[in-house]
């Protein structure tokens, strides 16, 4: 008789080459309940990373990464909250928003392709997003134009900020696939508001429409900002 164990295939082993030693019925039944739990929990991982794919993709821009209006909407829903349950964190529910329009855009593509054009767009919306705060939201509203929103702010803190922006993006090295260099300056409106999206962003392009008027590449404020002093 051999000294070594036939395997049996309806036995579990804990190492198919050292098979002389063969799991208890009680200890196969926990190995297999561990081997269930370990797919389900890869499973779960990949249907994760499945609704975050979803979500990304709901809430984002897909050219230029930037948030779209639903992503800005579900932020302001979050920050409302967060005010509702932490008012001591917020010096106040004010938020200011900054419209921003890309400066004779259209010229951008009929003298260098739409491609400059794209480039142009989402090199803005990379220097919109690493010039403000995490927790401020930085939204592409549609064609050339981003909104801003700044939670817990104030009105020097706000104009401040969009000059900073004008003055970055009027510095930007943009070039088109020819290496011809893109001029690059756009006009802002500020408007303080609450939380209320539709409010605020329209007092914010009535502003961005006066900066338009005197002549583009400037920041002008919205008669609202007025009650916020």
């Amino acid at each position: 008789m051999s000294n070594q164990e036939d395997l049996k295939p309806d036995t579990i082993y804990t190492n198919p080459d050292e098979h002389r030693r063969r799991l208890s019925p009680i200890e196969q039944e926990l190995l297999l309940a561990q081997m269930k739990i370990a797919e389900l929990e890869e499973k779960t991982k990949e249907l994760e990373k499945e609704n975050h794919e979803l979500a990304e993709k709901a809430t984002k821009d897909p050219l230029t990464g930037a948030w779209n209006r639903a992503g800005l909407e579900a932020r302001l829903g979050a920050v409302d909250e967060e005010i509702r349950l932490h008012p001591e964190i917020f010096s106040s529910d004010a938020v200011y928003f900054i419209m921003i329009d890309v400066d004779d855009f259209k010229s951008v593509n009929d003298q260098y392709g739409h491609a400059a054009g794209d480039t142009v767009l989402k090199t803005l919306a990379a220097t919109l997003t690493q010039s403000v705060r995490e927790y401020d939201t930085v939204c592409r509203w549609g064609g050339e134009e981003f909104l801003i929103a700044l939670i817990d702010g104030n009105i020097t803190n706000a104009f401040n900020k969009a000059e900073d922006i004008r003055v970055a993006i009027e510095a930007l090295d943009i070039k088109s696939s020819k290496d011809e260099p893109i001029a690059v300056t756009a006009s802002f409106g500020v408007a303080a508001m609450g939380l209320d999206l539709e409010t605020g962003q329209q007092a914010a392009d009535s502003a961005l429409y006066k900066a338009k008027e005197q002549g583009r590449n400037q920041v002008v404020g919205g008669s609202n900002l007025d009650s916020q002093n």
